[in-house]
């Protein structure tokens, strides 16, 4: 079915009905008879004009798009940033006095004591002990009173032996743990057995200076207080009960504290050395406990006195 354009229908539309009529008129006006045939003419033919007769214009196919590389930035060299210079503060820094273990003046030798005591016949009690003497006087009369309290001692000891069958004893031998630095430190081990089980044993400690032949105690050897440098030391002592939970008391950390050794150490070129009694931290069997603290651990606090 061929379709026609809208001047076509128009044009049928206005020869019907009463536009018939009204053309006539105007066909009949004067000059202007030529003019409807033209008009009537123009619109059949653009009426007929069969539109398909016409070609489709076409439009150019749009070029498939190129694919590009997406734009990838240049990465610049990598720029160091400013060197901002820091503030001038102070860096805090810890004195570590390293000590001077020079070797003393002092020559050791044994003052020795041996006597058995008797009832009659008897062997009551069986007495040895040896003491440092070391040419410093004071040092020397100090250790000549001990020489006399082991001696008194063992005479008590003998007179409660009395008609016992068992035999007591008594022994006491020392160990010089340091003799530098201006500091002679002797550790002192008495052991005393009246039949029982086992005996008892008792370590004593004492400490000059080398000098002055005086007894240090360990407030001497730190450039802090008690309340500084006793943790710094119960550091130690809690590692060793960790490490051996099964040798010490439930409670040991807590006697530790409450039973440390101000005046149960001594010093060595390795450090301090705290010494806790027979039965402080254990049984018998975990024996005297002896604390060995490295000097690198309190080597920021530790003094010789002797050399300061």
């Amino acid at each position: 079915m061929k379709k026609y354009n809208a001047g076509f229908v128009g044009a049928r539309i206005a020869l019907s009905r009463d536009n018939k009529t009204a053309l006539s008129k105007y066909a009949a006006r004067p000059g202007r008879r030529a003019l409807p045939a033209v008009f009537i003419c123009f619109l059949f033919l653009t009426g007929c004009v069969n539109v398909e007769n016409f070609p489709t214009p076409t439009l150019p196919e749009n070029p498939s798009p190129t694919v590009t590389e997406p734009y990838l930035p240049i990465n610049p060299s990598p720029i160091d940033p400013p060197v901002i210079p820091s503030p001038d503060f102070p860096t805090p820094s810890v004195s570590v006095v390293t000590p001077d273990w020079t070797q003393n003046g002092l020559t050791v030798e044994s003052l020795t004591y041996q006597h058995d005591f008797t009832d009659g016949d008897v062997v009551r009690l069986p007495a040895y002990g040896t003491f440092p003497q070391t040419g410093n006087a004071d040092i020397d009369a100090y250790y000549q009173r001990c020489r006399d309290d082991f001696e008194r001692k063992c005479g008590e000891l003998a007179e409660d032996a009395g008609e016992d069958a068992a035999v007591y004893q008594s022994t006491s031998d020392y160990f010089v743990e340091c003799n530098a630095g201006g500091v002679l430190s002797v550790s002192r081990t008495v052991h005393t057995n009246t039949g029982g089980a086992h005996g008892m044993t008792v370590v004593i400690c004492e400490t000059f200076s080398a000098d002055t032949g005086l007894l240090l105690t360990l407030d001497d050897f730190f450039s802090v207080g008690r309340e500084t440098y006793t943790p710094r030391l119960l550091e130690t002592v809690m590692g060793l009960i960790d490490a051996n939970p099964d040798l010490y008391w439930g409670d040991a950390k807590n006697l530790a504290e409450d039973f440390f050794p101000y005046d149960s150490f001594c010093v060595t070129e390795n450090g301090v050395s705290l010494l806790f009694q027979e039965y402080t931290l254990g049984s018998y069997t975990a024996g005297i406990v002896r604390v060995d603290v490295p000097i690198e651990k309190i080597s920021d606090i530790f003094i010789l006195p002797s050399k300061n």
